[in-house]
């Protein structure tokens, strides 16, 4: 164990996990923008909740995003109540897009997040909403496709592709103990 790292490398790998997932769903490799869509979304979304629904789903996030998520928000003034186009609006302005780019954007958000939420957590949050809200942010119609979502299949070959890279890594490190003498190899593996 490296007791001397960096004590915020794992939080910030988890929320460039989250991002990357952002990003693939949306189909861009700008950081800049995904953030600020992820940004907005949990913004608006935020502020359109109950109190309690909104720290439940503030709760399932990486502490990175948590921070982001909780960022200007004030519990006594929700839920503030706008329908889809004045949602559709401070989503925009937020996001720095064009309203027409909000349908399928906030699609992609929701698919990015729903896979990595808790099941059921986003669906639960959402249910919330006026129904005509909820099918924006659910829609089958601008949904991205399914090879754009990290779904069970796609995180398996990850972690299948992570097992056999740390294969590879202990079976290079089993050839080089065989090639040093015992007294070299028992520090090694003391370390190891």
């Amino acid at each position: 164990m490296n007791r001397g790292g960096d004590p915020f490398a794992h939080t910030e790998q988890t929320a460039r996990i989250w991002l990357d997932t952002v990003m693939e769903c949306l189909g861009t490799s700008d950081r800049r923008y995904a953030y600020r869509a992820l940004r907005a979304w949990l913004h608006t979304v935020r502020d359109r909740l109950t109190v309690d629904a909104a720290a439940h789903l503030g709760a399932q996030l990486p502490e990175l995003l948590r921070g982001i998520y909780y960022e200007g928000w004030r519990p006594s003034d929700v839920p503030k109540r706008y329908d889809q186009s004045e949602f559709v609006q401070l989503f925009a302005a937020e996001a720095t897009i064009s309203d027409g780019d909000v349908p399928f954007t906030v699609t992609c958000l929701s698919a990015a997040l729903r896979d990595r939420f808790s099941p059921g957590t986003l669906e639960h949050a959402l249910e919330q909403l006026p129904p005509t809200l909820r099918e924006l942010l659910l829609s089958p119609e601008t949904a991205p496709p399914k090879t754009a979502r990290h779904g069970t299949a796609d995180r398996l070959d990850r972690l299948e592709r992570s097992v056999e890279s740390l294969s590879d890594t202990l079976a290079r490190i089993d050839q080089r103990l065989a090639g040093m003498s015992s007294d070299q190899a028992g520090k090694y593996e003391a370390v190891y």
